[in-house]
């Protein structure tokens, strides 16, 4: 036979094959963990001579016979693992912890006594990940010194990543007209929204996310003649009365000892962290500051903020 039955006709029987087929072309043929806390490798509460493996699914290219395949395992653990580390001897030693498949149609393994029983999946600890002839999603890189039994998170390397990341665009456009000019004026530390209208914004944070990529341009900026110096930053999170939770770098602006008025643009870029608490609506603002000495630019076109 060279077709395989059809996915999916009723009262057909179709081979793993085409289903793993379909879960490789689902998935992108990505390879990795399904979602950013799945399966994360942490040392015991109290360290000993294990490692906790936490919940989760994963997705593993068929990697039998060397190479990779156009099908996908999909594997899923509910409770959290744990897998003991041997201690180590006179000499140090480097482990990998990794979750592999086991199929008896490709690795010439004995078919299970049950088969309906088996979850031909399993946690494993090799010592390289070079050459791996068999499906398998790497976890952690545990490195352990010599005479060495209790684990700590210092030894543990996160080796995770997500088969397929998700991502959202938010684009918030916020021209103002020449009545709604503002001049920046500032000089604290804290410094101000700017500009005011529109200088703060509602971003629901989703669940998933774990870190944020922004992008704030200040557009055609009209500088005054003179000295011009100041700072711009984005900051977001939670305000605790003087501050948001989390800002990005300051980035300066100058204009020294310009003969003329003239315009510029200012922006800022920066990736950063976002805590697990922040998944929900949270506000970022762009703010700015000048030094303490100097006369201050007015804006005449709002930023152009963008966070994925």
């Amino acid at each position: 036979m060279t077709l395989s039955p059809a996915w999916a006709v009723d009262g057909g029987r179709v081979p793993a094959s085409v289903a793993r087929m379909l879960a490789w072309a689902a998935t992108n043929g990505s390879n990795g963990v399904v979602q950013a806390t799945d399966l994360a490798v942490t040392a015991l509460p109290v360290p000993d001579g294990a490692v906790n493996v936490a919940p989760g699914g994963a997705l593993m290219v068929n990697r039998f016979g060397g190479r990779a395949q156009a099908q996908t395992y999909v594997t899923a653990n509910d409770a959290t693992i744990q897998v003991a580390i041997p201690p180590t001897s006179s000499t140090a030693r480097t482990d990998y912890l990794i979750l592999r498949v086991d199929d008896w149609h490709f690795d010439s393994s004995q078919q299970p006594s049950n088969p309906l029983d088996a979850t031909y999946c399993s946690l494993q600890r090799v010592t390289s990940l070079t050459g791996i002839a068999y499906p398998y999603v790497p976890l952690a890189k545990i490195t352990i010194p010599a005479s060495t039994g209790t684990i700590t998170p210092a030894m543990i390397t996160d080796l995770r990543q997500v088969a397929n990341p998700r991502t959202k665009r938010v684009l918030r456009p916020n021209a103002l007209i020449w009545t709604e000019k503002e001049t920046l004026s500032n000089a604290t530390a804290q410094g101000e929204y700017w500009p005011n209208k529109g200088g703060t914004q509602d971003v629901f944070i989703p669940e998933w996310a774990t870190r944020v990529k922004i992008r704030a341009d200040w557009l055609s900026i009209l500088m005054p003649a003179g000295n011009v110096q100041g700072r711009v930053w984005v900051s977001f999170g939670d305000w605790d009365g003087k501050s948001w939770g989390k800002a990005s770098q300051d980035f300066a602006f100058d204009n020294v000892q310009a003969s003329n008025p003239s315009r510029q643009n200012i922006t800022v870029v920066d990736e950063m962290l976002i805590p697990r608490t922040y998944a929900a609506a949270r506000c970022i603002s762009r703010r700015g500051r000048r030094s303490s000495e100097v006369s201050a630019p007015s804006s005449t076109a709002g930023p152009v903020s963008r966070s994925t």
